[in-house]
């Protein structure tokens, strides 16, 4: 499973411990909540990096037909910001908690 499948499906899970759609703890609650608002600070980090941070290299950086190149984080550069920023630790503390199988090791 993808980087992106996998947060998604662990955000939606999180969000219904969170709001106590299921059956949790605090504890767990807890864990959930730390786990998305570190999703959040990714998610807006990697938007501002897709869409504003690479201005620069598109305007100085014409293709060969005259356009700018789109230029986007790749996978691995979500994965290692994602890792950067505390998110996949923070989804496994919650996963652990939560009994929530992860393919992430």
């Amino acid at each position: 499973m993808s980087l992106e499948a996998t947060l998604a499906d662990s955000c939606g899970r999180a969000l219904d411990r969170f709001l106590g759609r299921v059956g949790t703890t605090p504890y767990e609650a807890k864990r959930a909540r730390r786990y998305l608002e570190r999703l959040t600070d990714y998610k807006e980090v990697v938007i501002e990096m897709n869409t504003n941070g690479f201005k620069k290299a598109r305007a100085t950086q014409p293709t060969r037909l005259g356009g700018h190149p789109r230029i986007k984080v790749s996978a691995t550069g979500e994965y290692l910001i994602a890792r950067q920023m505390g998110v996949l630790a923070a989804l496994k503390d919650w996963a652990k908690r939560a009994r929530f199988e992860i393919a992430l090791r």
